[in-house]
């Protein structure tokens, strides 16, 4: 299991961390998942050209990637101001963010950790 930011194949990720989490937490977050309907939140994308710092700065881009021996997905939402339009995480991506959360809080990791810096327009 890979935290980086963002954790996927296009990310400048080290190696990952060993993590141990129990099988009944990582059930319960596919479970969370798959109630939120996580496959049918709809797919956005963002495209920051000749931004400056201030415009980054409006903009929080949160994104969950999932990746199996059968196929991926992700979903990105942002929180802020873009292209003139004010954005909001939906509450069923945030729960999802919540309990990833939660389950990151409850690994136990072994082995080296993940030090490749966030995104330059993410917190």
């Amino acid at each position: 299991m890979c935290c980086c930011n963002p954790p996927d194949n296009n990310s400048r990720c080290c190696r990952p961390a060993q993590v141990k989490v129990a099988q009944s937490v990582v059930r319960g977050l596919l479970e969370t998942m798959e109630a939120a309907d996580f496959l049918d939140l709809q797919q956005k994308s963002y495209m920051m050209l000749n931004a400056d710092e201030e415009d980054r700065g409006k903009l929080k881009l949160h994104a969950i990637s999932i990746k199996t021996t059968r196929g991926s997905a992700r979903r990105d939402f942002s929180a802020g101001e873009y292209g003139g339009e004010h954005q909001e995480i939906p509450e069923k991506f945030g729960i999802i963010e919540s309990a990833i959360a939660e389950l990151i809080s409850k690994a136990n990791y072994t082995g080296a950790h993940c030090t490749v810096a966030p995104l330059l327009w993410s917190d």
